[in-house]
C-alpha cells in the first residue's frame, strides 16, 4: 500500500500523538498510522487518500503541518525546539523569582509595586508560558481536558483575581491582600521546566538516528561499464552497479563481493568482536567497515532497502512507540477538572444566592481554582525526579529524562548483550598448544608476532601485547601477505610460515585436537602456527569476561530480576560466557531484527554497548548503554553506565523502585490535600491568599520528601 509521512507541529505530550492517530484513522483508506513524538512525524499507509485530505485531518484534530524535504533533519527541529523551551524557562525563572520573594516578603506593599508584579506575571504568562494556553483552548475545543486545562484555569483565576484586587482596592493599605500574582508566575515556571527536561530527552533520542544516518559514507566509488571510476552519493546506487570499496572505507550498499579479499569490522551487525574475512561470492552490508584489503562488489539492495536502512527504520519507530512522561494528573485531569469546575461554580452560586455577596462569592470561586491548581500535582514527579537523576549521576549512571525513572521500577528482567558488554569486546591470548617440532613458548608467541606486527587486527594486537608483556623482541619477517581460506603467510630468516584458523581438511595430530575441541567449548578462537606444512603451535583467544559482571547478575537476582542474553556470536561462545556470569537463559546467532523481537511484547531492559543493540535499546522499556560502547547506542539508550560498572545496572533499577515510591507519597500528600482543601475554600475558610499559603506548604513538603532520595545508598 503507499505510504504518506508527514511533519506535525505542535504535538507537546503523549495526548497530542493519540489525538492526531484519532483523526488520521478517521480518513477513507487508512489502514495504518504511526505517529511518532520524537520525530513529530506522522507515517500514514492508505488506500490512495490524498494527501489533502491526511493533512486536513492533522489541522482538525488541532495541529501544524510541516513541510519535509529529503533534507529535512528531524533531529535539528527537535533541537531547535529543546533550545527555545530552555530560553522560555530561563526567561519565566528571571521574571518569576522577584515576583515570588517580592510577594512572600510583605503584605503591606506601594500599590506600584503591585502594578510591578502584575506586568511581570502578565509577561510570564503570555511569552514563555503562551503554549499552556493554547494548548488548554485546543483542549476546550476539541472537547478534552489534561494537565494545561487546570493548569490554565487556576493560573487564569489567580491573575483575573488579582488585577481585580488592583482595580477595586486602589489607594488602600489593603490592596496587596487581594493580589496573587506570584501563584500564577511559579506555577507556570514549574511546569515550563518539566517540559524543558522532556523535549531535551526527546532531542538527544533523536541523535541517534541522525549519527546512524552518517555511518553511509558522504559518496561511492561506482564502476562505469567502460571501467573508468565516478563518484556518486550512496542514495543513487542502484542495483547491479558495481562498486570499488578501498582500504579503509565503509561499505557504502549492501552488495556481493565480485573481486577481493578482506577483513570486515561487521560488530554494527553482529556484535561479534572480531573482523570477518569476506572474499568472492560472500555478501556484505552498508555500514561496515573496510579492512585492509580493496574490494569490487556489485549493490544487491537499494539505499532504502539495506540493512542500515532498516536498523534506522526500527530505531525510529521504536523511539516513537514510547510516549514521553504522563503524569498521574494528565490521566484524571478529564474527571477532576469539570468536578473543581462545579465545585468552583457551587461555591460561586451558593455564595452569592444565599449569603447575598457576590464579590464574597467571586473569591471563593477563586479560591476553590487556586487551591486545585495542580502546584503540589505538578511538583510532585518532577521534584522526586530531578533528586533521584541527581543521586544517579553521583552513582555514575546518566538518565536521560524522568520516564525512564518509573519505567525502570517497573521492569522484572534484563537482556544483555554479550560482546562488548557482559565482556571487554577486546580479545586476549588465553592459551598456548606447543607441537614437538616447537622449541618454546617465546619463540612461537615471537613468529606469530612477526606475521602481525604490521597489522591491526584484534587478534595480532592480542598476541602483541603478549609480546610487549614477556619483554620479547621480534624477528623480521618479509613477503607477508593475506591469502583466502590460508590466512597469514610470511617468510621468517628465508623458511615459509603460516598463521591460519584450523580447517577441516588439515590432518593433526590427536593431541592437538584435543586441545582444540576443549578450546572451542570454551567458547574461544583458535589459530595455527606452521612452518611449511609442519605445526608448530597454536593459540587461544578469549574475549575477557567484565569482571563486574558476575556481581551484577547476583544483586538483579536479589532485586527479584530474572537475567538474559541475547548475542551475534555463535553457540560455544555465547554459552560460555553465560556459565561465567550465571546466566541460565541464552539466545546466540542474533541479528538486529531477532534481538528487536526479545523486546516487542515485553517489558524488559536491555543493556548493550553496539551499533546492532541501538533498536532493542530504544524499544525495550528502558534501555542502558555503556559509555565505552558506541556514540549511537549511548543515543538510542535511556541510562548510561559512566564508569563500565555493571553494577550500575542493578543500582539504577533499585534507585529507580525508591524514586517511584518517593513520586506516590508525593502524589498522595498533594491528592490528599486538595480533598481537604477544597471544601474548606468551598466554606470560604480560605481565601486566595491563604490558599496561595497552603498551596506553598504542600509544595515545600513534597520538595522535602523528594530530597531523601539524595541520601539514598545502594545495598550492592
Amino acid at each position: 500500500m503507499p505510504e504518506t509521512t508527514l511533519g506535525v507541529d505542535g504535538m507537546t505530550c503523549a495526548a497530542c500523538v493519540a489525538r492526531v492517530e484519532r483523526k488520521l484513522k478517521s480518513v477513507p483508506g487508512v489502514e495504518l498510522v504511526e505517529v511518532s513524538f520524537a520525530t513529530h512525524t506522522a507515517r500514514i499507509v492508505h488506500e490512495g487518500a490524498p494527501q489533502e485530505l491526511l493533512e486536513q485531518a492533522v489541522e482538525k484534530a488541532g495541529y501544524g503541518i510541516r513541510e519535509l524535504t529529503p533534507e529535512s533533519d528531524p533531529s535539528q527541529v527537535l533541537l531547535d525546539r529543546s533550545t527555545a523551551k530552555r530560553a522560555d524557562v530561563i526567561l519565566a525563572s528571571v521574571l518569576a523569582l522577584p515576583i515570588f520573594v517580592i510577594s512572600m516578603a510583605s503584605h503591606m506593599r506601594p500599590e506600584w509595586v503591585n502594578w510591578a508584579l502584575g506586568v511581570l506575571t502578565t509577561i510570564v504568562m503570555a511569552s514563555p508560558g503562551r503554549g499552556i494556553y493554547v494548548t488548554a483552548w485546543r483542549n476546550i475545543r476539541h472537547k478534552t481536558t489534561t494537565m494545561d486545562t487546570l493548569i490554565a484555569l487556576g493560573t487564569l483565576a489567580a491573575w483575573g483575581m488579582s488585577v481585580y484586587g488592583l482595580l477595586a482596592y486602589r489607594d488602600m493599605h489593603s490592596q496587596s491582600m487581594h493580589v496573587y500574582f506570584e501563584s500564577s508566575a511559579v506555577i507556570v515556571t514549574l511546569v515550563l521546566l518539566g517540559r524543558a527536561i522532556e523535549a531535551g530527552a526527546t532531542s538527544a533520542m533523536s541523535q541517534a538516528i541522525a549519527k546512524l544516518k552518517k555511518l553511509t559514507p558522504e559518496l561511492a566509488t561506482r564502476i562505469l561499464p567502460d571501467g573508468t571510476h565516478e563518484h556518486v552519493a550512496p542514495s543513487l546506487l542502484r542495483v547491479g552497479d558495481a562498486i570499488l570499496i578501498r582500504p579503509g572505507e565503509r561499505v557504502p550498499a549492501d552488495a556481493e563481493i565480485r573481486e577481493g579479499f578482506s577483513a570486515l569490522d561487521e560488530s554494527m551487525m553482529t556484535g561479534e568482536p572480531f573482523p570477518v574475512e569476506r572474499g568472492i561470492g560472500d555478501p556484505i552490508t552498508g555500514g561496515t567497515l573496510n579492512g585492509d584489503g580493496a574490494l569490487i562488489a556489485r549493490v544487491t539492495a537499494a539505499s532504502r532497502q539495506s540493512m542500515l536502512a532498516q536498523i534506522i527504520s526500527m530505531v525510529e519507530r521504536a523511539q516513537g512507540s514510547k510516549a514521553p512522561i504522563q503524569q498521574l494528573a494528565d490521566r484524571v485531569a478529564a474527571i477532576f477538572v469539570p468536578i473543581v469546575l462545579a465545585l468552583a461554580a457551587v461555591a460561586f452560586l451558593g455564595t452569592g444566592i444565599f449569603v447575598q455577596d457576590w464579590e464574597q462569592a467571586s473569591i471563593r470561586a477563586v479560591a476553590v481554582l487556586v487551591i486545585a491548581c495542580p502546584c503540589a500535582l505538578g511538583l510532585a514527579t518532577p521534584t522526586a525526579i530531578v533528586a533521584g537523576i541527581g543521586r544517579a549521576a553521583e552513582l555514575g549512571l546518566l538518565i536521560k529524562s524522568g520516564d525512564v525513572l518509573q519505567r525502570a521500577a517497573g521492569i522484572r528482567d534484563v537482556l544483555f548483550d554479550k560482546t562488548g558488554t557482559l565482556t571487554e569486546g577486546k580479545p586476549r591470548l588465553a592459551s598456548l598448544h606447543l607441537a614437538a617440532e616447537a622449541e618454546n613458548e617465546n619463540e612461537l608467541i615471537c613468529r606469530a608476532g612477526a606475521l602481525e606486527s604490521a597489522s591491526e587486527h584484534p587478534l595480532a594486537k592480542a598476541i602483541l601485547a603478549e609480546v610487549q608483556s614477556r619483554d620479547l623482541i621480534l624477528p623480521e619477517a618479509t613477503e607477508v601477505s593475506a591469502v583466502r581460506g590460508a590466512g597469514l603467510t610470511g617468510k621468517i630468516d628465508g623458511r615459509a610460515f603460516t598463521l591460519s584458523k584450523p580447517s577441516p581438511s588439515e590432518e593433526l595430530d590427536p593431541l592437538t585436537e584435543r586441545w582444540i575441541e576443549r578450546e572451542r567449548e570454551l567458547g574461544r578462537t583458535v589459530t595455527l602456527l606452521f612452518q611449511n606444512k609442519e605445526l608448530l603451535g597454536g593459540f587461544a583467544f578469549e574475549d575477557t569476561i567484565r569482571p563486574s559482571a558476575p556481581a551484577a547478575i547476583t544483586a538483579l537476582g536479589a532485586l527479584g530480576i530474572s537475567s538474559e542474553m541475547a548475542t551475534g556470536d555463535h553457540e560455544r561462545a555465547a554459552r560460555s560466557v553465560a556459565r561465567a556470569v550465571g546466566i541460565s537463559e541464552v539466545a546466540f546467532d542474533q541479528s538486529p531484527s531477532d534481538k528487536l523481537e526479545h523486546a516487542t511484547h515485553r517489558r524488559l531492559a536491555m543493556v548493550g554497548d553496539g551499533i546492532n543493540d541501538a533498536p532493542v535499546l530504544a524499544q525495550a522499556e528502558v534501555g542502558i548503554a555503556l559509555r565505552s560502547g558506541s556514540d549511537i547506542a549511548r543515543e538510542a539508550a535511556d541510562i548510561t553506565l559512566i564508569h563500565h560498572d555493571l553494577m550500575g545496572v542493578p543500582r539504577a533499577l533499585a534507585l529507580s523502585r525508591e524514586t517511584l515510591r518517593v513520586i506516590k507519597q508525593n502524589l498522595g500528600w498533594a491528592f490528599g490535600y486538595n480533598v481537604v482543601m477544597i471544601p474548606l475554600a468551598m466554606l470560604g475558610m480560605l481565601n486566595p491568599m491563604l490558599a496561595a499559603g497552603a498551596m506553598a506548604i504542600s509544595s515545600i513538603s513534597v520538595v522535602l520528601n523528594s530530597l531523601r532520595l539524595r541520601r539514598w545508598k545502594a545495598k550492592f
